[in-house]
């Protein structure tokens, strides 16, 4: 777990790659004090549509969820785990007001080392990933 901001913390993070999709699912844990349990956690999903490139792949975010949340089991919030949010349709609607490249909601994932254990990737603007492969 590592905290990003105060309050959040960041636990663990994994992708599922199919011929036509990209999953990544990141938990979430809201620790108002620290040294003191969560308060709630959440499993934040977003999907992209994937497509194999000579290089690598390109992805669209499609839409961002959240799942498995504690805060939805809370009196009135029990719509937060059928929440989703139309990334793509977003991006779209803010392009022109916020002066997006079009597309905004597509990226280039280049491939630059992949083996059974590890995938690196960097994007066109030069953002660098690298993944390891959990067994």
């Amino acid at each position: 777990m590592r905290t990003v901001a105060p309050f959040y913390t960041v636990g663990d993070a994994t992708q599922t790659i199919t011929s036509t999709q990209l999953v990544s699912e990141v938990e979430l844990s809201i620790e108002p004090l620290p040294n003191l349990p969560p308060v709630g956690r959440s499993l934040m999903t977003s999907t992209a549509f994937a497509t194999a490139t000579p290089n690598g792949l390109e992805l669209t975010l499609e839409k961002t969820e959240v799942k498995d949340s504690t805060i939805s089991q809370l009196p009135g919030l029990g719509f937060l785990d059928a929440l989703a949010f139309p990334t793509k349709d977003a991006f779209e609607a803010l392009s022109s007001a916020l002066q997006l490249t079009p597309d905004a909601s597509t990226v280039q994932l280049l491939a630059t080392y992949v083996s059974d254990g590890v995938r690196v990737t960097r994007t066109e603007g030069g953002y660098l990933f690298v993944h390891e492969r959990a067994y």
